[in-house]
Protein backbone atom coordinates (compact mmCIF):
# COMPACT_ATOMS: atom_id res chain seq x y z
CA UNK A 1 0.00 0.00 0.00
CA UNK A 2 2.76 2.44 0.63
CA UNK A 3 4.31 1.59 -2.69
CA UNK A 4 1.28 2.49 -4.33
CA UNK A 5 0.67 5.69 -2.35
CA UNK A 6 4.38 6.87 -3.57
CA UNK A 7 3.79 5.86 -6.75
CA UNK A 8 0.66 7.86 -7.15
CA UNK A 9 2.51 10.88 -5.64
CA UNK A 10 5.67 10.66 -7.70
CA UNK A 11 2.73 10.97 -10.90
CA UNK A 12 0.94 13.69 -9.31
CA UNK A 13 4.47 15.71 -9.23
CA UNK A 14 5.62 14.59 -12.40
CA UNK A 15 2.45 16.23 -13.66
CA UNK A 16 2.64 19.10 -11.83
CA UNK A 17 6.00 20.03 -12.82
CA UNK A 18 5.09 19.30 -16.60
CA UNK A 19 2.06 21.74 -16.59
CA UNK A 20 4.25 24.48 -14.80
CA UNK A 21 6.85 24.12 -17.22
CA UNK A 22 4.22 23.97 -20.30
CA UNK A 23 2.97 27.66 -18.74
CA UNK A 24 6.18 28.57 -18.33
CA UNK A 25 6.97 28.40 -22.03
CA UNK A 26 3.67 29.69 -23.22
CA UNK A 27 4.17 32.92 -21.10
CA UNK A 28 7.99 33.39 -22.91
CA UNK A 29 7.68 36.15 -25.99
CA UNK A 30 10.52 36.17 -27.95
CA UNK A 31 12.62 39.09 -29.70
CA UNK A 32 11.87 39.04 -33.25
CA UNK A 33 12.57 40.74 -36.35
CA UNK A 34 9.64 42.80 -38.14
CA UNK A 35 9.35 40.44 -40.80
CA UNK A 36 9.52 37.79 -38.42
CA UNK A 37 6.55 39.49 -36.45
CA UNK A 38 4.65 39.55 -39.33
CA UNK A 39 4.72 35.61 -40.24
CA UNK A 40 4.59 34.85 -36.57
CA UNK A 41 0.57 34.35 -35.22
CA UNK A 42 1.39 34.23 -31.61
CA UNK A 43 2.37 37.38 -29.50
CA UNK A 44 6.52 38.21 -30.27
CA UNK A 45 8.60 41.68 -29.01
CA UNK A 46 9.91 44.16 -31.51
CA UNK A 47 12.00 46.52 -30.89
CA UNK A 48 13.16 49.94 -32.41
CA UNK A 49 13.64 53.46 -32.49
CA UNK A 50 10.49 55.74 -32.68
CA UNK A 51 10.24 58.04 -35.62
CA UNK A 52 8.92 60.70 -32.89
CA UNK A 53 7.81 63.57 -35.94
CA UNK A 54 4.80 60.75 -37.08
CA UNK A 55 3.54 60.17 -33.60
CA UNK A 56 -0.19 60.17 -32.99
CA UNK A 57 -2.19 59.99 -30.07
CA UNK A 58 -5.69 60.33 -29.33
CA UNK A 59 -6.31 61.01 -25.50
CA UNK A 60 -9.80 60.54 -25.67
CA UNK A 61 -9.53 56.65 -26.95
CA UNK A 62 -5.76 56.43 -25.35
CA UNK A 63 -4.87 54.77 -28.57
CA UNK A 64 -1.57 55.58 -29.23
CA UNK A 65 0.04 54.80 -33.12
CA UNK A 66 3.67 55.43 -33.89
CA UNK A 67 6.02 53.98 -36.58
CA UNK A 68 9.39 51.82 -35.06
CA UNK A 69 12.28 51.51 -37.09
CA UNK A 70 14.49 48.02 -35.99
CA UNK A 71 18.04 48.22 -36.75
CA UNK A 72 18.30 46.92 -40.44
CA UNK A 73 16.18 50.29 -40.89
CA UNK A 74 12.48 48.37 -41.62
CA UNK A 75 9.56 50.55 -40.49
CA UNK A 76 6.81 49.30 -39.20
CA UNK A 77 2.99 50.77 -37.74
CA UNK A 78 1.98 50.07 -34.05
CA UNK A 79 -0.65 51.04 -32.33
CA UNK A 80 -0.97 50.49 -28.42
CA UNK A 81 -4.03 51.15 -26.84
CA UNK A 82 -3.35 51.19 -23.25
CA UNK A 83 -2.66 55.44 -23.36
CA UNK A 84 1.43 56.92 -23.57
CA UNK A 85 3.83 56.01 -21.25
CA UNK A 86 5.13 58.99 -19.74
CA UNK A 87 8.59 58.98 -20.93
CA UNK A 88 7.76 58.10 -24.84
CA UNK A 89 8.85 61.09 -26.05
CA UNK A 90 12.63 60.73 -24.33
CA UNK A 91 12.50 57.10 -24.88
CA UNK A 92 15.88 55.97 -27.02
CA UNK A 93 13.70 52.97 -27.87
CA UNK A 94 11.05 50.96 -27.15
CA UNK A 95 10.14 47.20 -26.77
CA UNK A 96 6.40 46.35 -28.32
CA UNK A 97 4.96 43.00 -27.39
CA UNK A 98 2.03 41.63 -29.02
CA UNK A 99 1.19 40.36 -32.46
CA UNK A 100 1.18 41.63 -35.81
CA UNK A 101 -2.42 42.26 -38.11
CA UNK A 102 -2.71 42.88 -41.13
CA UNK A 103 0.88 44.58 -41.21
CA UNK A 104 0.26 46.51 -38.16
CA UNK A 105 1.78 45.37 -34.82
CA UNK A 106 -1.10 45.42 -32.34
CA UNK A 107 0.74 46.02 -28.78
CA UNK A 108 -0.77 44.35 -25.76
CA UNK A 109 1.89 46.48 -23.63
CA UNK A 110 5.02 48.89 -24.46
CA UNK A 111 8.76 48.97 -22.71
CA UNK A 112 11.06 52.06 -22.78
CA UNK A 113 14.32 52.56 -22.70
CA UNK A 114 15.20 56.17 -21.77
CA UNK A 115 18.72 58.33 -21.84
CA UNK A 116 20.46 57.29 -18.09
CA UNK A 117 20.47 59.96 -15.67
CA UNK A 118 23.68 58.65 -14.56
CA UNK A 119 25.65 58.68 -17.66
CA UNK A 120 27.41 62.04 -18.92
CA UNK A 121 26.47 63.98 -21.47
CA UNK A 122 28.39 63.35 -24.72
CA UNK A 123 31.38 65.46 -25.22
CA UNK A 124 31.53 66.30 -21.22
CA UNK A 125 33.28 64.26 -18.86
CA UNK A 126 31.87 62.70 -14.78
CA UNK A 127 33.50 62.43 -12.49
CA UNK A 128 34.07 58.65 -13.59
CA UNK A 129 35.62 59.72 -16.90
CA UNK A 130 38.42 61.87 -16.14
CA UNK A 131 40.26 59.10 -15.00
CA UNK A 132 38.62 56.29 -15.98
CA UNK A 133 37.39 55.62 -12.34
CA UNK A 134 34.96 56.67 -9.91
CA UNK A 135 36.49 58.87 -7.80
CA UNK A 136 39.39 60.03 -9.38
CA UNK A 137 38.16 63.89 -10.07
CA UNK A 138 40.28 65.12 -7.37
CA UNK A 139 36.78 65.85 -5.49
CA UNK A 140 37.77 64.14 -2.46
CA UNK A 141 35.98 61.38 -3.44
CA UNK A 142 38.59 58.89 -3.58
CA UNK A 143 39.63 59.74 -0.03
CA UNK A 144 36.35 59.40 1.53
CA UNK A 145 36.10 55.91 0.15
CA UNK A 146 39.25 55.02 1.33
CA UNK A 147 38.23 56.04 4.79
CA UNK A 148 34.95 54.09 4.25
CA UNK A 149 36.29 51.22 3.23
CA UNK A 150 39.92 49.99 3.83
CA UNK A 151 39.95 51.56 7.52
CA UNK A 152 36.37 50.32 8.95
CA UNK A 153 36.71 47.12 10.85
CA UNK A 154 36.09 43.78 9.06
CA UNK A 155 37.25 45.05 5.82
CA UNK A 156 40.64 44.44 4.76
CA UNK A 157 41.96 44.08 8.37
CA UNK A 158 44.26 41.24 9.60
CA UNK A 159 41.71 39.87 11.92
CA UNK A 160 38.86 40.28 9.59
CA UNK A 161 36.93 42.31 12.45
CA UNK A 162 36.03 39.16 14.22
Amino acid sequence: MNRAKLIVSILCIAGSAGLGLSAFQKSLTPYVSFREAKAAGTSVQVSGEVLLAQVAYDPRSGTLRFPLKDHSGEVMNVVYEGGKPNNFEQAEQVVAIGRCENGTFRAESLLTKCPSKYEAEPGKEGPANKAGKPGASGDGTEALLKGAFNDSPGYGSPSGGR
